[in-house]
């Protein structure tokens, strides 16, 4: 995980307290925007987390966009965060 922050130029390792382990945390939109969504549309997720990454990806356009600053913008990345991870269904053909 560590390794992370060197390979992306950006990032940082976060281990809770009192934990052995940790993990890789980029908060920066624009770094989350430019750098870590081009690695995965380079090397592409495999089986249904693609999904939620193109799903992440639609949202980081909007938010560029800022088109989270309107309702209509809004109430569709709600709409949208509902259908990824657990909330997708396996059926799902899009």
């Amino acid at each position: 995980m560590k390794s992370f922050i060197d390979y992306f130029n950006c990032g940082q390792y976060v281990q809770p307290r009192n934990k052995e382990w940790g993990y890789y945390q980029c908060t920066k939109f624009t770094d989350n925007f430019e750098i870590i969504r081009s690695f995965f549309n380079q090397y592409p997720i495999q089986g249904v987390k693609f999904k939620d990454f193109k799903d992440w990806e639609k949202v980081g356009i909007m938010i560029k966009n800022k088109e989270h600053l309107t309702q209509k913008g809004a109430s569709t990345i709600i709409q949208i965060k509902s259908n990824m991870n657990t909330g997708r269904l396996f059926d799902d053909k899009d």
